[in-house]
């Protein structure tokens, strides 16, 4: 029995003298630490862990040059593992380990060092102007003029998993902990608020990720009450009042926009009229003077260079959109409308997180860079990414743009698609405007509307395509930059039409009982050609190599040879033709069906007469017909069907043929009722699944030698998307 009493005696001794033992090598405490002796005199600590994982240049942070020095000749020798904080001002160091120092280990790492080591004590030694002194796993040096006083308890931790971390010892004091890989720098913080906060964590991808475009880049969100309290300037804004839940200021094609979601269901542009005492409009959008938002985000929006002195306001489904030119928030509304935003982008979703919390106060977002802060109580607590391996220049998605807005800033009555990429002439109710790579070179302002809409003239060569511009008492050809080759006095009454007579552009003017070629370079009238009715249509055209029109009159069908003004009357009935192709074939209504006639002989075709002749088209190197009925479209070649596609529209509004100088067809076929504008291949099948907001007409021109350019209306302006 005493034999138990003393094992279990000895057993106590043994575990208390283990604890006493683990606590004295691995800690001192805390009211003793030399940790105490840092103070806002030193402004930062930094405190470096686990060294190799990076450079000390490359801290981010200024350190004091002889702790640098000092810590640099001493980092190898120090047992491991270290922490070893630095004073940022002061000529002091703390070097901490996970055991006891003694001097078996001062004299391993001072002794034969770069200064001269000397004991002085029992636990104090000289290492050249540093005075070093040591207890416990903590050990002291600092320059012997340097009076250290103890501050306060430390009332800050670092992580020593980390690879080093900094404390700010500022009114407010902050930790950051930074974790250097391979790939990536991880940074860790929390920096004390002076004020509690109640407001909740905000899941802002969620809340805006629907209206952010895919192709956004620079992404910054602010939760409402973390930016009253971070910018002052901010809760005097005129936004403040009818802002939910924060605010996003993004980038897109290189300019600033920014989103916020609306308080209360209110519309944005009443609010601010009646912020501002202004006439009341019931409006979505409208023009603003600048005013103050908060410091950071209107130097941002208004920028050094920035000549401009409104901001031009939209809202959409409960969100408010704002930036400094109109043009700038067609280009995001337009993206949105084509539902290419950051919600549908699970990759661009994603970089938003880029290793964040879901919900958050703040973040930022830009290539290699990410961050975040989170406001909880009175605290709050950061994470920032750092990609390495990447260039500062931002990446940012900011490539080239598939498409074009033109928006002439008022309402486009009519235009016309030249070839190559952005280049378009619009008719307005006041002027008419030239467009080149998407930007507007050039305006013509115009006293009266044009009779129909302008009118490319037909040549072999795309890089001298002329206009045509018809008004009620003349026509004026322009080349691409408005320049006016030539106008003449106009009586004519249909559509203007062209075509190429010996490689040369030509009009084709139709008086009530004649047609009138004119050169399209001079003006001057080629050729007159009499009919002995009234024309009622005309259908240019090319046969065996020559240009030919065929023409309709009130009982009569006619092929005409423009080379030499030869008429051909046609042995059918009037009421049998439904007009001619592009090849010079005549369209009747035969007994079965529609019916082709060439002249020389006549084919029944696979189609019956409620299809819609659309134009001629290619395949495989053969010359076919597409044809259009409801929502079903079918290409002929010699009468037989080649394919036939029903597709599932709601309709099938227009179609716009291209062939392009491969003689390979493509097809632009609008769907008005959905506003969608789809892109389809020699048989028929979508090209692609881009989605193509598109309204009223459509057009497609070449571009290069295989691309196409697809324009179409969307709303009051013009979109070209380009393939």
């Amino acid at each position: 029995m005493a034999k138990r009493i003393v094992v279990f005696v000895f057993g106590l001794g043994l575990l208390g003298w283990v604890i006493y033992a683990f606590w004295s090598i691995v800690d001192v405490n805390p009211k003793e630490s030399y940790l105490s002796y840092f103070g806002k005199e030193d402004q930062n600590i930094i405190a470096i862990h686990h060294p190799n994982d990076f450079q000390l240049g490359e801290m981010g942070v200024n350190c004091n040059a002889n702790n640098l020095k000092l810590y640099a000749s001493l980092q190898a020798k120090l047992p491991k593992p270290n922490t070893v904080y630095l004073s940022a001002s002061r000529n002091f160091i703390v070097i901490s380990l996970s055991e006891k120092w003694n001097f078996s280990k001062i004299r391993m790492v001072f002794q034969n060092g770069i200064f001269p080591f000397e004991k002085t004590g029992p636990n104090t030694f000289t290492f050249g102007r540093y005075l070093g002194k040591f207890k416990g796993n903590q050990l002291a040096l600092s320059y012997y003029d340097l009076t250290l006083a103890k501050e306060t308890n430390v009332e800050w931790k670092v992580d020593p998993q980390a690879s080093f971390s900094i404390v700010f010892l500022s009114k407010d004091l902050e930790v950051r902990d930074v974790y250097v890989k391979s790939e990536k720098r991880i940074t860790y913080s929390t920096l004390q608020s002076r004020k509690k906060n109640l407001s909740p964590l905000v899941d802002d991808r969620s809340c805006f990720g629907e209206f952010i475009p895919s192709a956004a880049a620079r992404y910054t969100f602010f939760e409402k009450k973390y930016l009253s309290y971070t910018d002052e300037i901010f809760a005097k804004s005129p936004l403040f009042g009818i802002v939910k839940t924060g605010i996003v200021l993004f980038e897109f094609n290189q300019k600033k926009i920014l989103l916020f979601d609306l308080k209360d269901e209110n519309e944005l542009v009443p609010y601010l009229n009646d912020y501002f005492h202004l006439k009341e409009e019931n409006q979505e959008r409208s023009d603003f003077p600048l005013f103050k938002i908060c410091e950071m985000l209107s130097s941002d929006l208004e920028g050094s260079e920035n000549t401009d002195t409104t901001f031009s306001v939209a809202s959409l489904n409960g969100m408010g959109f704002l930036a400094t030119k109109s043009s700038d928030l067609d280009a995001v509304l337009l993206e949105l409308e084509m539902r290419k935003s950051i919600a549908t982008d699970l990759k661009k979703y994603d970089w938003l997180n880029e290793n964040l919390p879901q919900k958050v106060s703040y973040r930022h977002t830009r290539q290699g860079k990410a961050e975040s802060i989170g406001w909880i109580n009175n605290q709050f607590f950061g994470i920032k990414v750092e990609k390495s391996g990447l260039e500062k220049a931002d990446e940012e998605t900011n490539n080239a743009k598939s498409y074009f807005t033109m928006n002439p800033g008022e309402a486009v009555v009519s235009y016309c698609a030249l070839s190559g990429r952005g280049n378009v002439v619009i008719e307005c109710q006041k002027n008419i405007y030239g467009y080149k790579n998407g930007s507007q070179k050039w305006k013509k302002p115009i006293e009266e509307a044009l009779l129909f809409p302008p009118t490319v003239l037909a040549t072999k060569n795309a890089e001298q395509e002329n206009i045509a511009l018809h008004f009620p008492t003349e026509i004026q050809v322009i080349d691409k930059m408005g320049r006016e080759t030539f106008s003449i006095t106009s009586n004519y009454f249909l559509p203007l039409e062209s075509c190429v007579l010996q490689n040369k552009p030509a009009l084709i003017c139709t008086k009530k009982s004649e047609l009138v070629l004119i050169s399209g370079e001079n003006g001057k009238v080629i050729r007159r050609i009499s009919m002995p009715e009234e024309i009622e249509e005309i259908f240019p055209g090319e046969l065996n190599g020559k240009a030919v029109c065929g023409i309709l009159t009130k009982s009569k069908c006619y092929l005409v040879d423009l080379t030499n003004g030869k008429r051909t009357a046609l042995k059918v009935e009037r009421s049998q033709c439904l007009g001619f192709t592009e090849s010079g074939q005549c369209l009747l209504k035969g007994p079965k069906g529609m019916q082709l006639m060439d002249g020389k002989q006549t084919i029944d075709a696979q189609v019956t007469v409620d299809w819609q002749y659309v134009g001629d088209f290619t395949l495989k190197g053969e010359t076919g017909q597409l044809f259009q009925y409801q929502n079903s479209l079918a290409c002929l070649v010699n009468g037989k069907v080649r394919w036939k596609k029903t597709y599932s529209t709601q309709e099938i509004s227009a179609v716009h043929i291209l062939k392009t100088f491969n003689q390979i067809s493509t097809l632009a076929m609008l769907d008005a009722l959905e506003n969608k504008v789809y892109l389809l291949d020699t048989y028929g099948k979508e090209i692609d699944m881009e989605e193509r907001p598109g309204q009223r007409e459509v057009q497609i021109s070449p571009f290069g030698n295989n691309g196409c350019s697809i324009t179409t209306y969307l709303s009051q302006f013009l979109i070209q998307y380009n393939q």
